[in-house]
């Protein structure tokens, strides 16, 4: 509760609106009943992002993270935090009280709040992510890969694979080879396929690619 309410008064020096779930009682209470009210508020539309505290901040992350859409990042560091919504666009934050002091906490959640999501390829990785939640397939025989242009990898054909395109690759691919011309799609910086057939890389008459 002292943390909470100290959050609390962070998020008013912020200019920042907040919604306050619960618990406002010091004795020991059922964490998953606070947690899913937060993270449903958020997945919902009806707050933008949550805070939740509790022992170790572990349980009721893990009761938020249930929620569907919702990504919980549990921290006890600045850089974590941080990175948690620069890269994987997290939308609830969790923290411990028995983990972590107050000003530490505040500086947690300040650097959280103020930290933008990047997109580009962390925004391929989300979407990934809400595949795997909406039960489907992801294949791990990533063929190709490509960092500024330069390609790795064991095959340019295979029946299921990904490929992950980094920083400001483009190539380009026709009858199963690489080269400059005569190309059938190509591929930009977002992983994005243009000159495909419905977001697939075609080689010749067989699509062997699937793009994510």
């Amino acid at each position: 509760i002292e943390m909470k309410n100290e959050i609390k008064k962070l998020l008013d020096e912020m200019g920042l609106e907040w919604k306050d779930f619960g618990t406002n009682e010091t004795v020991s209470c059922d964490y998953p009943i606070y947690g899913y009210r937060a993270a449903k508020a958020v997945a919902d539309g009806e707050c933008d992002r949550g805070i939740l505290i509790c022992g170790t901040g572990i349980g009721i992350g893990i009761a938020a993270s249930k929620v569907k859409g919702i990504r919980v990042c549990t921290c006890s560091d600045v850089y974590s935090a941080e990175l948690s919504k620069r890269h994987n666009n997290s939308q609830i934050l969790t923290m411990g009280a028995r983990v972590v002091g107050i000003d530490l906490a505040k500086m947690i959640a300040t650097h959280w709040l103020t930290a933008e999501f990047e997109g580009g390829r962390h925004q391929r990785r989300v979407d990934m992510i809400t595949a795997i939640e909406n039960g489907e397939e992801l294949y791990n025989n990533s063929v190709l890969n490509l960092y500024d242009g330069i390609i790795t990898g064991n095959s340019v054909s295979a029946t299921n694979g990904v490929i992950a395109v980094q920083d400001r690759a483009v190539f380009n691919m026709y009858g199963g080879r690489i080269c400059d011309n005569r190309s059938i799609a190509q591929i930009d910086e977002n992983g994005t396929a243009t000159g495909g057939y419905g977001g697939a890389l075609y080689l010749g008459s067989n699509a062997v690619f699937n793009m994510y």
